[in-house]
């Protein structure tokens, strides 16, 4: 039996969340661009979806996190912050996004993280046997909406795009996960 979770989430951020050391020194970090995430948006997402994911499972184990288009690690920096996560796995299809995260990462206090694993990776493809023998929980994104993305008139598709490819792809491989992906 297949279920489907939804969560719809406003969030005023500052309010609910208590400012880590990292999110101070996020807006300031050496590498990001402009579709890159604000520090409370990602946490607040990440909090949104790890309390999905305790609904769910009713459990307390570790977390094991998947950020499949990491970017500058927005994403990874609020799950890597977190006591619950065992592990993070941070992929992109940019070369340079690894080597961004990870100065990033150093600059906010999260570097040498050993529980950090990050790759390149396309997410419209298969993901390495690592990532799908790890068990992921939870998978967070921040996907490349600014791609075109799949679009449906009169109940018939009119394009097929990435974005959604994507989705599909990782939603297929971590069937037991627990979503959160953000749209702007």
């Amino acid at each position: 039996k297949r279920a489907s979770h939804w969560l719809l989430g406003f969030a005023d951020t500052p309010k609910i969340l208590r400012q880590r050391a990292w999110m101070a020194k996020w807006a300031d970090r050496p590498h990001s661009f402009s579709g890159a995430m604000n520090a409370y948006d990602a946490a607040a997402g990440f909090k949104l979806t790890l309390m999905v994911h305790a609904t769910r499972f009713k459990s307390a184990a570790p977390i094991r996190f998947l950020d499949p288009c990491m970017g500058s690690g927005t994403l990874i920096a609020a799950a890597a912050s977190e006591a619950s996560v065992e592990s993070v796995f941070g992929s992109d299809l940019r070369s340079k996004c690894i080597d961004w995260t990870s100065h990033n990462l150093s600059f906010a206090g999260l570097g040498g993280n050993d529980a950090v694993r990050l790759f390149k990776h396309n997410a419209i493809q298969r993901f390495p046997a690592e990532v799908l023998h790890a068990d992921i929980s939870v998978v967070v994104a921040n996907a490349p909406w600014g791609q075109k993305v799949r679009v449906w008139e009169d109940g018939e598709c009119v394009t097929d795009e990435a974005v959604v490819q994507m989705i599909h792809n990782i939603v297929s491989q971590f069937p037991r996960a627990t979503y959160g992906f953000f749209v702007r």
